[in-house]
């Protein structure tokens, strides 16, 4: 039967709940705006928009319980630009035009971290006393939890359909997402199939309840009433939260991992749904879940898997938009607890290369994949154009201008020719933070799978290494090795699985293979087939962690790369060691991407006494090359000014050559390739010119 319907005169402001409500929480001489919404009034033919500023409370107490009908009346919690009280000054006028209402620009501080906890109801009707029970039943819990955080009292409040925890807090404006961060949190934390936090109250212009005041959505029923917007708690004073505190909530939001595994090494595609319907029968349905990157699916677990003790909803089952899969539990003893533990403790044999592959370890009863429905293969992760204005973090050096994060390398060269001691002295320079054959590295930690020394042969080596860079006996660093382990990419993909696992347990930003010969047993290297799936398998295990994987190869009679042609196609970098009789060796890129082309040299440098070793730079310039007066100028120039300058800046600071000089060498440097152009040279815009490597080079000897 349908719910007789109220007539909607019952429902009446209370002006002395409005100035209790205001002098809790206004600071005196604050400028707010009131808004009523939806407001009727004879002057008007429709619903319409009432809006007004005020710095007097006691007016706009009165100016609110005089509005005579409104689905909605709201403040805004943040201080607001004083300037706006011109716009209407302590009193409400109707808005025909856009425009005359605060936005983010206007307010000059956050004040207020507003928690509201809403009934799920179908849109544009009030809440049934039920759900507008359970809401604020939720709102007292996220309260209680908060405060047990060490979070000050908040104000608690009846929204008329939910639940309102209202605090204190000192912020800048620009809060770097940090609200945004923490309402997430809480959404995640506490939305249910019956309540959800309100994600959108995040912007410092948002307008909240004005308490005292009555909430009308859709028509009055007995099942479904308006009711008065209210205080129900009220310390004696409202402290602001810390930052320390905002943070520490913040940041129990899962990051979203920045590149997604959408399928096995293999290609086979990983099915969330399919793998919790296996392990975790007793999760409550999945549900939408709204984070940064768009629409996710969360799951909640009624008890926690890593402590059977937390019953109460804390542990949960996250898959993004992008497919990246995330979980955890939120208490503090389960910190650090995620998706990759989580599947350890279901699927203990995944990573020891000897157990399920990854593509079958969550199809039930190893069911293939091309019996699964349609809808449960997932292979492709779609972007829009417009996601290239998306900032995207800039690129990390590993090797200063030749080798970077996520990068795929392969280094090459005749057998004997100290292919493993040129590596090995790249991982000791890298692990310590020293320049390394005359380019910086990023002091990172280093992985170094060795297939091909042995333990004895590769530690000796390390430990020459060490000395001959002056490291101190007994010192420890940030380079892990693993001798003989039996990796064998080819035969077996969890390989793949143990390389990332030991990739994120070093915290290894550089990865060094030796050899690749070594890694794919039983396989031909002159085989696409046998190839590429080595290198799509590496090019997926560096995405996902954000290692550089250095993988080192043997050449050819004739000096090449040895086998296939898909290879060097697979790579970002190869570079060829080579060396002429007893001269020094020489390092050549024979492929880049995104860097310039590069050739360097070195020597090794042997110290029988110390029993150490090193490498050390060496210049491969020939020694004829005969430099004009001018060229030498450009360069000297280009070279204090980091390494680029434009056309009118080089000649008009021209002090050992006249500027036409200048000019003219600027031509025959580009033509000798020790500089080049970096703008397109539109019309109306001047050259741009920068040093090439081996610009550079030159100019070290001016």
């Amino acid at each position: 039967m349908t719910a007789p319907y109220i007539a909607p005169a019952r429902l009446a402001a209370d002006r002395n709940e409005i100035e209790r409500y205001l002098r809790r929480f206004i600071a005196p001489g604050q400028v707010v705006e009131l808004r009523a919404l939806d407001a009727v009034e004879a002057s008007w033919k429709r619903p319409h928009t009432l809006s007004g500023f005020f710095d007097d409370m006691s007016l706009l107490a009165a100016a609110a319980a005089a509005i005579p009908y409104a689905a909605g009346i709201y403040i805004t919690l943040n201080p607001v630009d004083p300037a706006l009280i011109s716009r209407c000054y302590n009193r409400v006028q109707g808005q025909d035009k856009t425009g005359g209402t605060t936005s983010d620009s206007d307010i000059l501080r956050r004040r207020a971290l507003p928690i509201d906890l809403d009934a799920v109801r179908k849109a544009g009707i009030s809440s049934s006393d039920a759900e507008h029970d359970q809401a604020i039943a939720v709102a007292r819990r996220v309260r209680a939890d908060l405060t047990a955080a060490g979070w000050p009292a908040p104000l608690v409040a009846d929204s008329g359909n939910g639940g309102r925890a209202l605090y204190r807090i000192d912020l800048p404006v620009d809060d770097k997402g940090l609200v945004k961060r923490a309402l997430a949190a809480l959404a995640l934390r506490y939305n249910s199939a019956l309540v959800e936090v309100d994600q959108s109250l995040f912007n410092p212009a948002r307008i909240d309840k004005l308490y005292g005041t009555p909430v009308r959505k859709g028509d009055n029923t007995n099942a479904r009433p308006h009711r008065l917007a209210r205080i129900l708690e009220a310390p004696d004073e409202l402290a602001p939260v810390s930052r320390e505190l905002l943070e520490a909530l913040a940041n129990t939001l899962p990051a979203e991992p920045l590149v997604i595994r959408q399928t096995t090494y293999s290609g086979v595609a990983f099915d969330a749904r399919t793998w919790i319907a296996k392990y975790l029968p007793d999760a409550e349905p999945p549900a939408r879940w709204q984070h940064e990157g768009g629409t996710g699916t969360r799951w909640i677990l009624p008890v926690c898997p890593w402590n059977s003790q937390h019953t109460d909803r804390s542990a949960y089952v996250l898959q993004f938009a992008s497919g990246a899969m995330a979980a955890g539990c939120h208490h503090n003893g389960c910190s650090g607890r995620t998706w990759d533990a989580l599947r350890d403790l279901f699927e203990p044999d995944r990573r020891n290369g000897h157990g399920q592959s990854y593509a079958a370890s969550y199809l039930p009863d190893h069911t293939p994949a091309a019996t699964l429905p349609q809808e449960a293969q997932p292979r492709v992760t779609l972007h829009r154009a417009v996601d290239v204005w998306t900032p995207r973090p800039p690129k990390q050096y590993i090797v200063h201008g030749l080798l970077a994060e996520r990068d795929v390398a392969m280094m090459y060269a005749e057998p004997g020719l100290g292919k493993t001691y040129i590596c090995v002295d790249l991982g000791v320079s890298e692990a310590i933070g020293a320049h390394w054959l005359g380019m910086a590295t990023a002091g990172a930690p280093v992985l170094l799978i060795d297939e091909e020394s042995g333990y004895n042969r590769l530690s000796d080596r390390i430990e020459r290494t060490m000395r001959g860079h002056g490291v101190a006996r007994g010192t420890d660093m940030p380079l892990t090795y693993a001798c003989l382990a039996g990796f064998n990419f080819l035969s077996d993909e969890t390989w793949f699985d143990e390389l990332e696992r030991l990739v994120h347990e070093t915290g290894a930003r550089l990865v060094i293979l030796d050899a690749l010969a070594d890694v794919m047993l039983g396989g031909d290297e002159n085989s696409v087939q046998d190839t590429q799936p080595v290198f799509h398998g590496l090019r997926v295990v560096a995405e996902h962690t954000g290692a550089a994987i250095l993988v080192i190869h043997h050449s050819n009679r004739s000096g090449e790369y040895r086998g296939s042609s898909a290879i060097p196609g697979a790579v970002d970098l190869a570079l060829q060691v080579s060396r002429e009789g007893h001269g020094p060796i020489k390092i050549e890129s024979k492929k880049v991407r995104d860097i310039e082309h590069v050739t360097f040299g070195c020597d090794m440098v042997w110290d029988a006494l110390t029993d150490s070793f090193y490498l050390r730079a060496v210049d491969l310039r020939p020694a004829s090359r005969i430099l004009s007066k001018g060229e030498k100028y450009v360069l000297r120039h280009l070279a204090a000014n980091d390494g680029e300058a434009t056309k009118e800046d080089i000649e008009n600071n021209a002090d050992s050559c006249s500027a036409s000089t200048a000019k003219n060498a600027i031509y025959t440097l580009a033509d000798k390739k020790l500089l080049r152009r970096t703008n397109a040279g539109q019309k109306g815009t001047d050259a741009s010119y920068a040093l090439t490597h081996e610009g550079r080079e030159e100019a070290k000897g001016l």
